[in-house]
């Protein structure tokens, strides 16, 4: 977690800076270096091995336990209250204002598995309202469909689809993100933050899956990616992203695959940019790619190679590949999993050229990531997560304008009977600009929150 001095008058104003993010530092160091030591986490003979993965299918990492299963075919749903203190709810700079804020949460999920198909389906509203900043008051909205059709052993086809409403610049609840569930290489940048803005955006992606062989493989895909803001707060481009691209996988034994990825993506912004902006970009990618296991419950997958990219402006044709503005960048990336039955971890970074997040046009984007789930004393359950990213612009007229994201965020759960959970949970944002005052400015937030979660239960539906 990443905390900085509050302004006087909020509980965390006596926190400094440095010393937090020593112990932070700290803390989640400990808890990654203890992960060799915990032999009860060692794979067992009735343990079901997770599949080697290598990057380019558009999955992001999840933090779960070995051994977690996965219901079939029933609809789940719940309810969550929660009640927060927020330093900064608007994400101002200067003379930032705090609040208390309370939220209802709704959450359904239908999960369906049978021989030729699965699905989940997955929707999350919540409706959040302030004390003091009424006019602030919202509803946040999340839908996620994850559906897969098998139509013989060697062929099958993947459709994932992601709608976000979101309402500002946060969300109340931990289960509602503006994020999408997709992951690189089709989604959009989500490491820039935009204060009060209302965000809508919709991910999709298809993939065309062939069984080659027992070893080979082969995904063919194409990706569509929007996001539009309602320009209530600071100026913001509005993003249209198109992807296709293949990877071919082979197997080199039960404990590695090795791979190549071939990505084209065109990202087209809108909106009153600069004079001298480029309004597109297109960019092309060859990627190897290696997913290994080094033990039953660590993995690691790495990945890089070149990236051809051109801006063009509106007037633009794509047909100048050869022209000066056409350059070669290099992508990059990898992760670390450890999934165990008490404790799990993740290590992530990213190297890439993108989009600006909405504030910026194009960027250079490197951003790491690191998270920790572990189950502590008795039946707590204990969360930490946090993320450093850096967005370079690569406009002509704001070369020398930059982002620093930093966030961290601790959850604790305890279960209170069969159908319920409280949770406290505490997140820390900063977004500092660097080099050209156009991109607006920077602001920092806390908030601490605590909450309570009714499981409706699972109807069964179908075997």
């Amino acid at each position: 977690m990443r905390m900085c001095n509050c302004g006087q008058g909020t509980p965390l104003s006596f926190l400094d800076t440095k010393r937090v993010h020593r112990v932070a530092a700290g803390i989640s160091l400990l808890l990654l270096l203890s992960l060799p030591s915990l032999s009860q986490d060692s794979a067992t003979p009735d343990s079901t091995p997770l599949p080697v993965t290598v990057f380019g299918g558009g999955e992001r990492t999840r933090l779960g336990y070995q051994g977690d299963q996965v219901p079939k075919n029933i609809l789940m749903m719940s309810t969550g209250y929660e009640a927060a203190y927020d330093d900064n709810p608007l994400g101002q700079g200067p003379g930032e204002q705090a609040d208390e804020e309370q939220s209802l949460a709704n959450h359904a999920s239908v999960l369906h598995q049978s021989p030729r198909m699965s699905a989940n389906i997955d929707y999350q509203s919540s409706l959040q309202y302030f004390h003091h900043y009424t006019q602030f008051n919202r509803l946040n909205q999340n839908l996620t469909a994850d559906e897969e059709i098998t139509f013989n052993s060697y062929l099958s086809l993947r459709i994932r689809d992601d709608l976000v409403d979101q309402k500002g610049l946060y969300a109340p609840l931990s289960n509602v993100s503006s994020s999408s569930e997709i992951g690189s290489p089709t989604a959009l940048n989500s490491t820039i933050y935009t204060p009060l803005n209302s965000v809508r955006a919709n991910t999709a992606r298809v993939d065309v899956l062939t069984q080659m062989s027992v070893r080979r493989s082969l995904d063919l895909f194409v990706g569509y990616a929007t996001r539009t803001f309602a320009q209530a707060g600071t100026p913001s481009y509005g993003t249209t992203t198109q992807s296709v691209g293949a990877e071919y996988v082979w197997r080199a034994n039960e404990h590695g695959s090795v791979g190549v990825l071939g990505a084209y993506e065109r990202i087209a912004l809108n909106g009153s940019l600069l004079q001298g902006t480029a309004s597109r970009l297109q960019s092309g990618a060859l990627l190897p790619t290696v997913g290994w296991k080094l033990r039953p419950t660590l993995e690691v997958n790495l990945y890089a190679g070149p990236q051809l990219i051109q801006q063009l402006d509106s007037n633009a044709s794509a047909s100048n590949a050869g022209s000066p503005n056409a350059q070669m960048e290099w992508t990059a990336g990898g992760g670390l999993t450890r999934v165990g039955r008490w404790l799990s971890a993740m290590l992530s970074a990213e190297h890439s050229v993108t989009d600006g997040g909405g504030l910026l046009s194009f960027v250079s984007n490197t951003g790491f990531s690191a998270g920790v789930r572990k189950r502590i004393y008795g039946a707590w359950d204990l969360t930490v997560d946090c993320g450093f990213a850096r967005n370079r612009s690569l406009s002509p007229n704001q070369t020398s304008a930059w982002l620093t994201e930093q966030s961290g965020r601790a959850i604790i759960t305890h279960p209170l009977g069969r159908k319920m959970a409280l949770n406290v949970d505490y997140e820390y944002l900063e977004q500092t600009p660097h080099g050209d005052s156009s991109i607006g400015s920077g602001f920092h937030r806390n908030r601490i929150a605590t909450s309570i979660a009714w499981n409706w239960g699972a109807i069964r539906m179908g075997h």
